[in-house]
Order: C-alpha cells, then structure tokens, then sequence
C-alpha cells in the first residue's frame, strides 16, 4: 500500500527549510510526499537543486503544488518538471527503468486513468490526455495516478 505525507511550506525554501524536508524523506523514501507551496514567497536556487538532487539520491517521490509564478520558475531553471502548477520529482529505479511500460512502435504507452486510452508517453513524469483533459502521473512501471490541480495560484 502506497501512503502519501501532505504538508504545508511557508516563508522561503532555503537551505536549512530544504534540509529539514530530506530528513523527513530519508527516515521513510518509499511514501509519496506533496507539500502545498501556496505558502512560498522566495525559493533559493542552491538549496531547490541541492532537494531535487537528493530526492533523487533517496529514491523518492517529492511533489509541491499551487506555487507562485516566481518560484514556479525557479524549480523550473533547476531542473524540477513543472506541469499544470505542479513541481514534481520522482526517482526512476535504472534497473527496472520503464521496464513494464507497455512499448507500441518502440515508444513506451501508459493508459489514460479517465478514458483507459493508451499514450505514448516519455517516461516517469506529469501527463494530460489529450483525448478526455485528465491530468495524470505515470510512474515506471507504467502505472498512472490521476491528479487534479486547484489552481490556487495563477
């Protein structure tokens, strides 16, 4: 069973607010963690890199949602894939790497959660179906969650 930590960030994503957060996630990398980034008003370049890449590290999966224009772009020029209001990293195991995504034509195919249609898709990432508008993640083993923005920031 899958469980999911939700939390709220507040002030600015420094280092040591950036530390606290891997603490958290090294003790237990297997859950999801989804933090509400309505609360962010500056977020310091080093320290989202330095969160990104060890996230990474752990094993993780790390999600922020409703953040602002200023720290949308931000994650963005650290490398963090924004979709639909919704900066999202998450580890790929290398071994197992799209390994059980269905492949039509060399591409990997992942089905929509909506309307069961199978898309081509990148990889592990943020995805919207073109066909019915659901807006899901897929994971690498091509697995799809749907999710739904509240579109509290514009």
């Amino acid at each position: 069973m899958e469980q999911t930590v939700h939390f709220i960030l507040k002030g600015v994503l420094d280092r040591s607010l950036a530390e606290t957060v891997l603490d958290e996630i090294g003790e237990r990398p297997y859950i999801h963690y989804r933090a509400d980034g309505s609360g962010l008003f500056s977020i310091d370049f080093y320290a989202a890199c330095m969160l990104k890449d060890r996230v990474l590290k752990l094993g993780g999966q790390f999600a922020i949602l409703d953040l602002s224009d200023e720290c949308r772009i931000a994650l963005q020029y650290c490398g963090w894939p924004v979709h639909d209001g919704v900066a999202l990293v998450a580890a790929e195991n290398p071994t197992t790497e799209n390994s059980n995504l269905e492949v039509s034509g060399g591409e990997p195919e992942a089905p929509c959660p909506g309307c069961g249609k199978g898309l081509k898709i990148d990889g592990v990432g943020l995805y919207s179906c073109p066909v019915c508008g659901t807006h899901f993640h897929a994971d690498n083993r091509g697995r799809t969650t749907p999710y739904e923005s509240m579109h509290l920031s514009q």
